[in-house]
């Protein structure tokens, strides 16, 4: 635990998993809801950086809180520096998958200081979305949250705290219910991520190295960036943000709203259209249309990449296309968990678990789900539901056996200087026995 004095009415943050974790499918494999990327960073990262004063806490899965714990510690303190919870004079707590902007940090901060009632607010569908306590009823809250080793919601933690509190605010927060309601508000994210940028100077084109940014004052270049002849920067639309480390390789276009993740890198004559976000360690090349990439994945080919959620130490192939868009512009229905889901969309590629690969010239359909540690193969298009361990992609493929895909994972995950964390190995090997069951 890192030695910080306390500060003034301490506030600490507490976020919860909602009970719906199955239909943020197939991330939710491997992810606590609060991992979600959208913008220009993942959920929790949002709360840090609006919040850095107050203390970050988390409940839900115990076993993906735990992997989750664990990572965050192979990269940073983050997790270790928080003042215990039990410490809290003010406790919000806050729905995991809620996305966080600027207008809903100002409004929790000004009802958790100015205001002595125990608040709840709602999100923009009207549903609770959080609660702000205030002493002894954030004391005892938190005690009651310290007392339980198991599984914890955030509606029944809701239910409980409700009681509590006597006036209940509106709020235009969005909470991210699926996938595809990430990539519906990512480039509005990437806009809101721009507001607490730290040492991020000012863009200017460079004419001797054919270097050209359209709309300047909107695109964000980290110092160390590497950025090679002929690049396109246009933000006519929305703003970029090119992290730290990051490297765009001679004759890309990249239009914003976009977000490039730290050490990154675009490769030659890339394509990148707007409301995309890649995060760190990615590889990127070909075409991409409004996707998500986590971080530590690779899509550095030709190849179209539309309306798609990728999770982490994803490759595709060479030529790998998704289809997002059927011929007849009807809605996209998907198969999450086992059940038939309207996404209310027309547009929806592939939404990809950790650890999946896919061979060249792999054609995924519109709407596709694809679970973790599949390798996708064959000349046809891949069926749009892909189970985890699928050795080909079909229902009927033979299984890609859990020590074997572990093996792939240590050695993709080494060329990172990362390590499978046996926290990781646990939730991938519940995973396997549950469809094998």
């Amino acid at each position: 635990m890192s030695k910080r004095s306390k500060p003034m009415n301490h506030i600490s943050i507490l976020l919860a998993e909602p009970l719906s974790t199955s239909n943020l499918h197939p991330f939710s494999i491997m992810h606590c809801s609060w991992e979600l990327r959208c913008g220009a960073s993942r959920l929790f990262e949002k709360y840090e950086r609006y919040f850095p004063l107050c203390s970050l806490h988390y409940i839900g899965r115990k076993n993906h809180l735990q992997s989750f714990i664990a990572r965050q510690k192979k990269q940073s303190n983050t997790t270790s520096q928080n003042l215990p919870l039990y410490e809290a004079e003010i406790l919000i707590i806050v729905s995991g998958n809620l996305l966080l902007n600027a207008e809903l940090a100002g409004t929790l901060l000004t009802a958790a200081k100015q205001s002595d009632k125990n608040i709840c607010f709602r999100n923009d569908a009207g549903n609770i979305a959080g609660a702000i306590l205030k002493g002894e009823n954030a004391l005892h809250c938190a005690k009651q949250m310290l007392d339980n080793d198991g599984d914890r919601y955030f509606e029944e933690i809701i239910e409980t705290v409700s009681k509590y509190c006597s006036e209940i605010i509106e709020t235009s927060a969005v909470t991210l219910n699926y996938l595809w309601d990430a990539l519906a508000q990512n480039g509005r994210a990437i806009a809101e991520d721009v507001k607490v940028l730290e040492n991020i100077p000012p863009f200017h084109s460079d004419s001797t190295k054919s270097i050209y940014g359209i709309n300047e004052t909107a695109i964000y270049v980290a110092e160390n960036v590497e950025i090679s002849p002929g690049v396109i920067l246009d933000a006519s639309e929305g703003p970029i943000i090119i992290s730290e480390k990051a490297r765009i390789m001679a004759n890309s276009v990249i239009v914003g709203p976009c977000a490039i993740g730290q050490n990154s890198l675009v490769k030659i004559g890339a394509k990148i259209y707007g409301e995309t976000s890649f995060g760190d360690y990615c590889k990127i090349g070909g075409e991409v249309e409004n996707s998500i990439v986590q971080g530590y994945s690779n899509k550095q080919h030709d190849g179209f990449l539309g309306h798609s959620y990728l999770g982490e130490w994803v490759n595709l192939g060479a030529d790998t296309n998704t289809s997002d868009l059927k011929n007849t512009y009807s809605p996209i229905i998907v198969r999450l968990a086992g059940k038939r889901v309207p996404t209310g969309r027309i547009m929806l590629g592939l939404l990809c678990g950790d650890h999946t690969k896919s061979g060249i010239n792999t054609m995924f359909a519109t709407g596709t789900v694809a679970g973790v540690s599949s390798s996708v193969l064959g000349p046809d298009y891949a069926p749009s539901v892909i189970p985890s361990f699928s050795f080909g992609g079909a229902s009927d493929s033979p299984r890609y056996q859990i020590d074997r895909a572990l093996d792939v994972a240590r050695t993709v995950m080494k060329r990172r200087a990362k390590e499978l964390q046996p926290e990781e190995e646990l939730l991938l090997r519940a995973e396997y026995e549950t469809i094998n069951t």
